[in-house]
């Protein structure tokens, strides 16, 4: 389970949206040095959560880090 930082659109978003995507796929790597050969992206850091349907810039940063497949720079 990768627990992504706070997406945009939620109260406690840092504002940077590279910062996310980075973190997750540190994230990721170590779960690939480990052996895991699936993962599941969450938002719980989105506390309080927003409303459905998460916002498209929210999206769009879950989107960049799915797209990854570990290893390299971010997209």
């Amino acid at each position: 389970m990768i627990a992504v930082l706070p997406l945009p659109g939620a109260p406690r978003y840092g504002g940077d949206d590279g910062r996310i995507v980075r973190q997750a796929l540190s994230d990721l790597e170590r779960y690939a040095r480990a052996g895991a050969d699936a993962i599941i992206l969450e938002n719980s850091h989105d506390l309080p959560y927003i409303k459905p349907p998460l916002p498209a810039r929210a999206v769009k940063v879950l989107k960049r880090v799915s797209a990854r497949r570990g290893g390299g720079s971010p997209g």
